[in-house]
């Protein structure tokens, strides 16, 4: 279920929205656009150590300066879902870890689903469910043919 919510934004902020609503493109409308960022927000005020990005997937969660959020749930798995083992593979200090396996309890089934999306990946899979990826590097290609 949701709401609408009626809220004033300045020119400026509006602007820096649509332009961000531009860039990214894939059917993404200003509206989803808000909420998604005030979703992330919320979980990094809720998960400090989590931070949201770009990537070439689509917005993903991380640790602060570091990985993906699955990518430490996809070592942990190999590891028991024991933080220990994990920030000790990695080198990393077990307070980088942390907010990985905390985000995960409270987002299990999304971090889950990116987990099993990557252990299940090939190129022809990717290339249907990511066709923006490969269309720059297919263009490239094809002009060098």
């Amino acid at each position: 279920m949701s709401q609408t919510l009626s809220i004033r934004l300045s020119d400026d902020l509006i602007q820096r929205i649509d332009h961000y609503v531009s860039k990214i493109g894939f059917g993404v409308t200003r509206s989803k656009c808000i909420s998604t960022f005030l979703e992330e927000h919320l979980r990094e005020m809720e998960f400090p150590g989590i931070e949201f990005r770009d990537t070439v997937l689509g917005r993903q969660a991380h640790i602060q300066g570091h990985m993906e959020v699955w990518q430490f749930i996809m070592l942990g798995r190999a590891y028991e879902m024991n933080i220990e083992s994990v920030a000790d593979h990695l080198k990393y200090p077990i307070h980088l870890v942390e907010p990985a396996f905390k985000y995960y309890n409270k987002y299990k089934e999304e971090i889950d689903q990116k987990v099993d999306d990557n252990e299940n990946m090939d190129e022809e899979k990717m290339r249907l469910k990511y066709p923006e990826i490969f269309k720059h590097s297919d263009q490239t290609l094809a002009r060098a043919s």
